[in-house]
Order: C-alpha cells, then sequence, then structure tokens
C-alpha cells in the first residue's frame, strides 16, 4: 500500500475504533470495547506508518545524487549476492544426498506452516553468532 492509503485507512479505522468503544461503554460491552480499541491502535499504527512512508519518500527526494549513486551500488551489489547465494543453495540441494533433500524439504515445508516460528528462530541464531562473534559486547565502533 502507498503511503496515502495507510494514511487514510489508518485515519478510517481508528475513528471506526473510539465509535466501536464509545458504543461497546455505551452498552457495557467489554467485547465491543476491546474490539474498539484494537482497532484504534490498528489504526494508529497505520497511519503512522504512512507518515512514515512519506517522511522516507522526503528524505530521498532530498537526498544528494551521491547518495542515490551509493544506495543503487549497495542495491545491484546485494542483488548480485543474493543471485550467487541462491545459484549456490540450489547446486548444493542437487548434488545432496537423497536424505538431506528430503530433510530440508521439511524444514521449508515447517518454516512455512510457522512463519512467525521461523522468524523468531533466525532472530535467535543471529543473537547467538553475534555473542559468539563479538562476545557480546557489540563492534568496536572506533
Amino acid at each position: 500500500m502507498d503511503s496515502t492509503t495507510n494514511r487514510v485507512e489508518g485515519s478510517v479505522n481508528e475513528f471506526g475504533g473510539r465509535v466501536e468503544t464509545a458504543f461497546g461503554d455505551l452498552t457495557g460491552d467489554t467485547k465491543t470495547q476491546a474490539q474498539g480499541g484494537y482497532d484504534q491502535a490498528k489504526g494508529a499504527a497505520q497511519n503512522a506508518f504512512g507518515q512514515a512512508q512519506d517522511a522516507v519518500k522526503g528524505a530521498w527526494a532530498n537526498a544528494p545524487g551521491s547518495v542515490k549513486d551509493a544506495a543503487a551500488k549497495v542495491q545491484d551489489a546485494a542483488q548480485g549476492a543474493f543471485r550467487q547465494a541462491g545459484d549456490a543453495a540450489r547446486d548444493a540441494y542437487d548434488r545432496a544426498p537423497e536424505s538431506v533433500k528430503q530433510g530440508a524439504d521439511k524444514a521449508i515445508g515447517a518454516a512455512k506452516r510457522n512463519p512467525l516460528i521461523t522468524v523468531a528462530l533466525i532472530g535467535v541464531a543471529a543473537s547467538a553468532i553475534s555473542h559468539l562473534l563479538w562476545g557480546g559486547k557489540g563492534r568496536d565502533r572506533a
């Protein structure tokens, strides 16, 4: 969604949540009150996201050409690295024994069925690797 859509839908959701909360207050329906509070928070978050999108667009529009050139080079390098990594992964998979392929297919299926758990596990692994590499002290910023 673009920033305008996020801002408008967010404002509508936030207003609708306020109306729903007020109706829940009036009728004493705690479920309606809770849903209204949820919709308010969701709308406020979506509106804030749209505003952040606008801020990023504005910063990018005002960025010097040298920054845009550097960003394009980084993007090209990252795309090349991802292509190479994908090719290497496909080659490794193709050469792997059948038992390894079956295990990889099961892991991929589990990741697709449980994306939030997968993201959490990746975060834990990244944190552990960071801790091992830098001893939990962070990188030297000198």
